[in-house]
């Protein structure tokens, strides 16, 4: 079978019904006529170059019995063999007329094209004979067409030349601004989609209020020549001249005296000192400026003050960064121009929308892409001659449709993906399309880190090799006869990226079967060659004039801010969930594409043709794809005052109706309804916690001049702070995971302080954690009340009938009322929305509890204290506890099954589960089922199962009555539960559950909830830390440290399972211990361990420090290299602990004379920035009195956690947290310790790759008996950094130290699988070079 053949073969395997009628693309110039009654005896002749059907269903709006009698192309060939010459429906009519005598109906608008008695043979006899005429030579009797070459260049100039009026939306916007300027209105917003004509519209508002003096500030440099072109090249500005910052010159004002100024400006221009700025640029701050143009859509400053939903973009860039106190000087800048109007640009307006900065009077113009498309379309149904006759005179001609395909990724990728999330890694595209290196010097050999997934991916699509996850758009008859996916941009998310992407479709171009045939562009990676954005617009053009592809590779240039009418195709193949980097990018496709159309003869311009009525993007992240498009209609619906999924569904149904999206069910092609995108929402949304949920509402600060309200936020704890969701039960605290005591004391990434910690310095309002954990009770309620909950209106209706869950959730009716009122429309519209959604998990609950499981999987988490068990551990333990012979004795004995610190139900569902499906009844069983909730919250939620599955209520503790705390004061279960369990003595079978592991103040507890558990049960599951396998004989373990509890026989198995918790810190081991009354495991004082359920081991629990045995490949590695001639220790160049003498709790501890001398931002150059984690940082005044100064504080050094890994063997020191190169000045509290004294920054950044190799690692475990590192260094040896090796990456410079020491084979191996992979990403500020950080 030839290639070919099986390549067409290939795509037929696909049903593209679904989109055969959607996908045109540019299409041919066609001849079409049709009959209706309402002119008998007559054929209606046209020409279009849409689709014949759209237009004959335009013509329908006036004859509605028409009649389709034929259809044809109207397309030549030239001198090429190539059809781009055409005729006109204007031939065939003089055809008609002199050869067939056919008389029109008449001269009148609709009726000048009919032809009376004219048949469809004539129209083809006609058709004939205009081809043959077109090949004799001399003078013709009809006009041909061919559209013209497009030679606009990139110039430092521009003609003056264009002379259109605005566009209807834009005179209306025009109009708007000079009647808000004339009210008084001196901030305004204009938020209208990228490729409105923001530039033109802003200009030609500076004219109609007539400035003088118009500034113009971006964040991006290269915006410049859109700006520059827009003033000089339309007949409307002739009065303004343009120039930048450097050129703004008394000179210059005097020699434009009598002209109407136009200033450019960047951000990065503003950054600095206000007193710098005002130097720099005196003129520009001492002027009155008539009219500020503020271009948001490269304002990327506004983030950092507007919005807390949006994300931090970690990802390569190749924008001009400003780090943030350039943000803050800029914004400072700004706001001291002396300007009498400012008009804020933006085509992605979530952000300002939110922030509430702008009054509904103060925003000029809102159109979406939506708009521009309908208004489109509405003039071609009411203008239908013009449409035919001269489409270019629709004021919207060249806006394409976008056709929006959401793909999952290849099969082989997908895969990948999810092996990387069950091992709870980053499991996204920036993942998939990760280069092996980010490293500049590595950017000419680096290939992507999953080379061969990638190469999959890109012959799914190019239709080379069959992938049943990927459709092979390229190699689809449509998008190639439709000329689509000629000029495509590949969105990757580094820039080494971009040059293995380079290097791989230039290497397998003899196999691909259409992405061989493309010119690849690159102009973003490390080893691009062009040097500006106008090299890469004017190769494209030259390119195209040759009728050749193109694919543009890049990170983020050349997605603001400018334009290359070409493109038509978008590949997504990088993560972000902002709406707003989403959108700034994909709408670069929407530029128009428009050519001259030309009479081949005269050569004279007879119109224009529209290149790209379509354009695709094609998004490898297809749920980022829907959530976007779901938050786009919200925030729109929002502006309106709309809310509710009724509204979200007729707005989602207005964009696809212009903008469709196509996904993929199996083999076939479907178009999504907004019911689908909803589904989809909710299916991406149920992988999703609470935390976050609420993480992606925004905080209206605005609500905090409300008294009342802000004491009530005031009062919450942080959301993920160790405070809990709640404090006023818990008043001995808990926490099942932070803090556990084999590793918890490791520093945490994010800012984890609760209420009660919160620094002096942090001013009097409250954090955006604390409304988010207000966020997250009205959510909590939403889910767990009875009534119906579509909004916060409803809420406030209802809460009296539900009192008891209000208190439990401490929410307060007037409060509530109080922020309905006063909270921002658009955050109340994504909050109402997510009201809804949540309550729909448990309205959609059914009789087999799989709803009411996918809802405790979205609750997974909701602090640091209140983590659920997910679902497979506790279906894990259920199913290690209930056996065969379990089921069969219960058959007959019933037995009583206890939670003694439910959260969820999780564990009682798992067991009702396994009992009812093994043939028990559901009355034997719903009785015998018992909880004690760990929280106010936890008894709600568990209550909300017992009422689901209609189990005996009684048998749930009242929270009120008793918690899993009060539970094991005095050590009494028994007293205990009789006492809440009706005054009788009650005797358990069994005890499951993730008990408390420890109080406030640090206490353990969770042995006293494995000692109670096996009083009072004959069979127990527990699920704990691992430290207390280790001999420790302090805060509570001592309990467990006994021969009678470590040697105890009746111990089935100890489970130590790897991130059973994912992403909670200090929960990276945890141990499931199994254990039986009665039972003997015949070990003789030994235990059997397990490792995620496997390679068990036969081992003694150590009862002595002493009895720790580390490997032998561990001890063998020490001893050759504490053995080498000249080996000195890493010990001699790290300090001990607190190495600038405060403490990890000084913040909050420190005397209030001291405290006022540190600060939350940076004040001034002198500052000294004091780590608190690797994502937190603090300023001291130069004046601060360090108790303690380390040797390299006035140098480079690298700071390590105080405590680094663990002592466990489960992983060999488990996980390492990140690590900090930090730079002269810089200081750290107790959290960390300090190693090395560097001159440089390339040696402090070889000493912090040294740490992160295995072979550094390996040697610190040999020694680590404690998590507190203080003597584990003593085998680590020091390096000189001399050998070229320490430029490697970190793998590299392992294998050139196992070479230098000489280490054999078998403990380089041992190492190699056993020491937890670490990257440059773990080492904070390994790229900021010599650029100290702020």
């Amino acid at each position: 079978m030839s290639t070919k053949r099986s390549l067409k073969a290939l795509t037929n395997n696909y049903d593209t019904a679904g989109i055969d009628n959607i996908i045109t693309g540019y299409l041919p110039h066609s001849i079409y006529a049709f009959e209706t009654n309402t002119h008998p005896n007559y054929l209606k002749v046209g020409d279009t170059n849409r689709r014949v059907e759209v237009r004959l269903n335009e013509w329908r709006k006036i004859y509605k019995d028409l009649i389709k009698k034929y259809e044809a192309e109207a397309m030549l060939e030239d001198d090429k063999g190539e059809k781009n010459i055409f005729f006109r429906d204007y031939a065939l009519h003089a055809y008609l007329i002199k050869d067939k005598h056919c008389n029109r109906l008449s001269e009148r608008q609709f009726e000048e094209e009919f032809f009376e008695n004219a048949r469809v043979i004539d129209v083809i006899n006609g058709i004939t004979d205009i081809k043959a005429e077109f090949q004799k030579d001399g003078v013709k009797k009809y006009n041909y067409y061919q559209v013209g070459e497009d030679n606009t260049q990139i110039e430092n100039h521009f003609a003056r030349e264009q002379d259109y009026s605005p566009r209807p939306n834009q005179a209306q916007v025009i109009e708007n601004i000079e009647k808000a300027v004339n009210a008084g209105r001196k901030n305004l917003l204009l938020y209208a989609v990228m490729r409105f004509g923001k530039s033109n519209v802003a200009l030609w508002a500076a004219k109609a209020i007539k400035s003088e003096l118009t500034v113009i500030v971006t964040g991006k440099a290269d915006v410049k020549a859109e700006w520059q072109k827009a003033v000089e090249s339309h007949m409307d500005f002739k009065n303004f001249v343009f120039t930048d910052t450097s050129g703004y010159t008394k000179e210059f004002i005097e020699e434009n005296k009598d002209q109407q100024i136009v200033v450019f400006t960047t951000l990065q221009d503003l950054a600095g000192s206000r007193d710098e700025v005002k130097a720099k640029h005196d003129l520009l701050f001492k002027n009155q400026i008539d009219f500020l143009v503020i271009d948001e859509s490269h304002f990327g400053a506004r983030a950092k003050i507007y919005s807390q939903a949006i994300e931090n973009m970690t990802e390569d860039t190749d924008f001009e960064e400003l780090d943030e106190k350039d943000i803050d000087e800029v914004i400072d800048a700004v706001n001291s121009l002396n300007s009498k109007v400012k008009l804020h640009l933006s085509g992605t307006p979530y952000r300002i929308l939110l922030s509430g900065e702008f009054s509904e009077e103060d925003i000029v113009g809102k159109v979406q892409f939506t708009d521009i498309l309908e208004e489109k379309n509405k003039w071609a149904s009411e203008h239908i001659e013009d449409e035919e006759e001269h489409p270019w005179t629709n004021p919207y001609f060249g806006f394409p449709e976008m056709v929006r395909f959401a793909f999952t990724p290849n099969k082989s990728s997908v895969k990948l993906l999810k092996e990387l999330k069950a091992h709870g890694e980053s499991a996204e595209l920036n993942v998939l399309f990760a280069p092996e290196s980010t490293a500049k010097s590595k950017a000419s050999k680096t290939n992507f880190k999953h080379e061969s997934d990638v190469l999959n991916l890109l012959k799914a699509i190019d239709g080379s090799d069959e992938d049943e996850y990927i459709f092979p758009f390229l190699n689809y008859k449509r998008i190639k006869d439709g000329k689509l996916a000629q000029h495509m941009v590949f969105v990757l998310p580094f820039k080494n990226s971009v040059d293995a992407m380079d290097r791989l479709l230039n290497a397998h171009k003899v196999e691909f079967q259409n992405l061989g045939s493309y010119e690849i562009l690159n102009v973003a990676g490390n080893t691009s060659r062009f040097s500006n954005v106008s090299e890469v617009q004017n190769k494209i053009k030259e390119l195209a004039s040759q009728n050749k592809k193109t694919i543009t590779l890049t990170v983020n240039k050349m997605l603001t801010g400018s334009t290359v009418p070409e493109w038509d195709t978008m590949i997504f193949l990088k993560d972000t969930k902002s709406p707003q980097d989403y959108d700034q990018a994909i709408f670069r496709l929407q530029s128009p594409w428009i050519k001259e159309i030309k009479d081949t003869e005269t050569g004279e311009v007879i119109g224009k043709e529209d290149m790209k009525p379509q354009t695709l993007l094609i998004d490898f992240a297809p749920n980022r794809m829907f959530k976007i498009e779901s938050d786009r209609a919200i925030v729109v619906n929002a502006s309106e005052l709309k809310s509710g999924n009724d509204e979200q569904e007729k707005q989602l149904q207005r964009n696809i109706n212009v903008s469709p999206i196509i996904y993929m069910n199996r083999n076939k092609l479907k178009e999504a309804t907004p019911t689908d995108i909803i589904a989809k929402i909710r299916e991406y949304s149920a992988d999703k916690s609470i935390i976050d949920e609420v993480v992606e509402l925004p905080v209206d600060d605005s609500l905090y001049s409300i008294p009342d309200i802000l004491a009530e936020i005031s009062n919450q704890a942080e959301l993920g702070s160790k405070a809990g969701f709640e404090t006023s039960v818990n008043d001995k605290g808990e926490s099942d995971l932070e803090g556990s005591p084999n590793n918890s004391n490791q520093p945490k990434d994010d800012n984890s302080q609760g209420q009660d910690e919160k620094s002096h310095f942090e001013d009097n309002k409250p954090t955006v954690k604390q409304m988010q954990m207000y966020y997250s009770r009205i959510l909590f309620y939403a889910f767990l009340s009875p009534q119906n909950e579509k909004n916060l209106s409803d809420i406030i209706s209802h809460i009296d009938e539900n009192r008891r869950l209000a208190r439990h959730l401490e929410l307060k009716k007037p409060i509530l009322e109080a922020i309905k009122s006063h909270i921002n429309p658009f955050i109340l519209a994504t909050l109402d929305n997510k009201i809804e959604n949540i309550r729909d998990l448990r309205d959609e609950r059914n009789e087999d509890g799989e709803n009411t499981l996918k809802a405790i999987a979205k609750f997974g988490r909701i602090s640091a204290s209140e983590v659920f068990t997910p679902i497979r551990v506790a279906k894990m333990m259920v199913d290690n506890l209930i056996d065969d012979e379990f089921i069969k004795d219960y058959k007959e004995n019933p037995k009583n099954i206890i939670d003694l610190s439910t959260k969820s139900g999780v564990y009682l569902i798992m067991v009702y589960h396994k009992l009812v499906n093994a043939g028990i009844s559901v009355e034997l069983v719903k009785d015998n089922l018992y909880a004690v909730a760990t929280s106010h919250v936890g008894y709600e939620f568990t209550r909300a199962v017992y009422e689901d599955f209609g189990w005996n209520l009684n048998h749930l503790a009242d929270s009120d009555v008793m918690n899993s705390y009060r539970l094991i004061e005095d050590n009494d279960f028994n007293g205990k539960l009789e006492e809440v369990f009706g005054g009788r003595k009650m005797d358990f079978d069994v005890v499951i559950g993730n008990p408390p592991y420890q109080s406030k103040t640090k206490k353990l507890l969770y042995p006293d909830f494995y000692l109670g558990a096996r009083e009072i049960s004959k069979s127990l599951s527990l699920i704990f830390p691992t430290g207390w396998q280790a001999p420790k004989n302090n805060n509570g373990l001592q309990k467990l440290n006994k021969p009678e509890i470590k040697e105890d026989s009746q111990i089935v198995f100890v489970d130590n399972q790897h991130n059973v918790f994912p992403g909670v810190a200090g929960a990276e081991w945890t141990n499931i211990i199994l254990w039986k009354k009665g039972y003997d495991n015949g070990l003789d004082g030994k235990q059997k361990i397990l490792f995620n359920g496997k390679n068990p081991e036969i081992t003694k629990l150590p009862l002595e420090t002493s009895e720790i045995e580390k490997p032998e490949e561990i001890k063998e590695l020490e001893r050759i290299v504490t053995s080498t001639k000249g080996f000195a220790s890493i010990r001699q160049i790290t300090t001990a602990r607190k190495p600038y003498g405060l403490a990890t709790d000084y913040l909050k501890t420190g005397s209030k004379n001291e405290l006022s001398l540190i600060h939350a931002d940076r004040k001034s150059d002198e500052d000294i920035k004091i780590y608190v984690t690797s994502k937190k940082s603090v300023y001291a005044e130069a004046s601060f009195p360090f108790p303690r100064v380390a040797p390299a504080f006035e140098n480079y050094k690298v700071f390590i956690p105080d405590a680094w890994g663990n002592m466990s063997k489960a992983g060999l020191g488990g996980a390492y947290a990140d690590i900090i190169i930090a730079f002269p000045k810089e200081a750290t509290l107790g959290t960390y310790v300090e190693s090395g004294n560097f001159i440089n920054f390339r040696t402090a950044q070889k000493h912090a790759k040294y740490f992160m190799t295995k072979f550094f690692r390996a040697l610190l475990y040999a020694n680590k008996h404690s998590i507190i590192n203080s003597s584990a260094w003593v085998a680590v040896p020091c390096q000189s950094y001399k050998e070229d090796f320490w430029d490697r990456n970190i793998a590299e410079i392992d294998e050139a130290l196992f070479e230098k020491y000489k280490i054999p084979d078998n403990i380089r191996q041992f190492v190699r699988d056993n020491i937890q992979t670490k990257e440059e990403k773990n080492i904070v500020n390994f790229d900021k070079k010599d650029k100290a950080p702020n």
